[in-house]
């Protein structure tokens, strides 16, 4: 079987455009936030970072995998959370905070629906049982 110069042109053209929309595709970079967590509770809390989750659009949730905190009753706590994708375009999230009662040890949940997230963004979160 022989390869023509005309086959081996059109090959090379393929290739090349192939290249060349891989390359024009936008890239989905993650974005830090800052989760300000304020305990509303007249106990202290842990917000148990390897047990929130979020989710994009509706989507499945998933683990956010931020460092636990430890707030002091009536006090504010911040901790930084990278994002799985991009929050760029039409990325809505819903954000599910899972936080323990230092006292009984008691589990708590707090939501926020339908966030647009920004990199650098401090999002606000009251914590009240």
């Amino acid at each position: 079987m022989s390869i023509t110069t005309t086959t081996l042109r059109h090959v090379i053209a393929a290739i090349g455009t192939s290249v060349c929309l891989a390359a024009a595709a936008p890239a989905m970079a993650k974005c830090t936030v800052t989760l300000k967590f304020k305990n509303a509770n007249a106990d202290k809390v842990t917000v148990r970072g390897d047990d929130s989750q979020s989710r994009v659009n509706g989507g499945w949730w998933s683990k956010m995998d931020f460092s636990n905190t430890t707030i002091a009753a009536g006090a504010t706590g911040s901790v930084p959370w990278t994002t799985d994708m991009s929050c760029s375009g039409n990325a809505k999230r819903d954000l599910r905070f899972k936080y323990e009662d230092d006292k009984n040890n008691q589990v708590f949940e707090e939501m926020i629906d339908n966030i647009d997230l920004a990199d650098g963004q401090t999002v606000d979160v009251t914590l009240k049982f």
